[in-house]
């Protein structure tokens, strides 16, 4: 477990092998606070950041992936690629699924 240097976000690592973004002060207040989800895929050699409304950005390579399973989830790179609503969430710009 980390937290961000403002305290905002909280990193845990899930059992599922992802790396889960919390917002602290939703998951303080005992609200949904995932607000993305950091998984390896192919042993590393490509990342997603997805949010738990199923959009997602990822490493160069990720698009070529096609409909793969992720975290669990299944993914659609054509559909839910959309790297400007990640920054968003990050700027805390956006809150995804909540």
């Amino acid at each position: 477990m980390a937290f961000s240097e403002d305290w905002r976000w909280m990193a845990i690592a899930g059992s599922d092998g992802a790396l889960h973004l919390l917002e602290t002060a939703r998951l303080l207040a005992g609200q949904s606070a995932e607000a993305l989800r950091l998984i390896g895929i192919d042993r590393g050699a490509e990342w997603l950041a997805q949010a738990p409304a199923g959009y997602y950005d990822g490493s160069p390579g990720i698009e070529a992936l096609g409909q793969r399973r992720a975290g669990g989830r299944l993914i659609d790179a054509d559909n839910y690629h959309r790297p400007h609503l990640v920054r968003q969430v990050l700027a805390g710009l956006y809150r995804s699924g909540h």
